[in-house]
């Protein structure tokens, strides 16, 4: 090889050696359960995200002048069984909810409704399957969604559909007023194949 071209090549290989020393090194992965939020820091040369110690946040409902992205956030929370799975009742569910406060049961939530009695704040409410006749195995998935201005201001709609932990029952608590929805979908061979829907109005003593 010609004597200039291997000085040439020494040459760029010092550069090259020089720019990667004065290169930061790579970031390391915090460890993201630390915060929710991380500052890009750069210290010496070498960069890092560091946790946000200690966050203050705001309240949805303190924006201004964005209703219309507030209102998109709230439709986004919720989600359609129809996105999931297919659809194609053939069987039966019935869902029903134990009302207590204390410990103590006080009503079957169907009950109440039927009595007219208003359920009110600070109840514990246990979400059962009263009665189902798919045939096993199947699998069971819950939905609730609070709806009303109160589950607004606190950005909790909520509306996700989760898996059952095993055990057909839901746990919940009357936290703030609102007409909210409990639904139970029964899926059987990737099928939505039976589902329930109740309805919880929850209002102020």
């Amino acid at each position: 090889m010609d004597t200039k071209v291997i000085e040439l090549l020494e040459r760029l290989l010092r550069v090259a050696e020089s720019m990667d020393a004065r290169l930061p090194k790579a970031l390391i992965a915090p460890d993201w359960s630390a915060s929710i939020a991380f500052l890009y820091r750069k210290r010496h040369g070498n960069a890092q995200l560091e946790p946000v110690k200690n966050i203050q946040l705001i309240a949805l409902e303190q924006l201004c002048q964005v209703d219309i992205q507030k209102q998109k956030i709230w439709e986004n929370t919720e989600q359609f069984i129809e996105d999931k799975y297919p659809v194609d009742i053939r069987y039966g569910i019935k869902i029903d909810c134990e009302v207590s406060q204390n410990g103590f049961r006080e009503h079957f939530l169907t009950e109440m409704l039927a009595k007219r009695i208003p359920l009110l704040a600070k109840k514990k409410l246990l979400f059962t399957i009263s009665e189902i006749n798919v045939p096993e195995p199947y699998s069971i998935e819950w939905k609730v969604l609070n709806r009303g201005e109160e589950a607004k201001k606190r950005n909790c709609i909520r509306g996700k559909i989760v898996s059952d932990d095993g055990q057909y029952k839901r746990k919940e608590s009357t936290n703030f007023k609102g007409d909210h929805i409990v639904e139970c979908f029964v899926i059987k061979d990737g099928i939505v194949v039976a589902k329930d829907r109740i309805d919880v109005p929850i209002r102020w003593e």
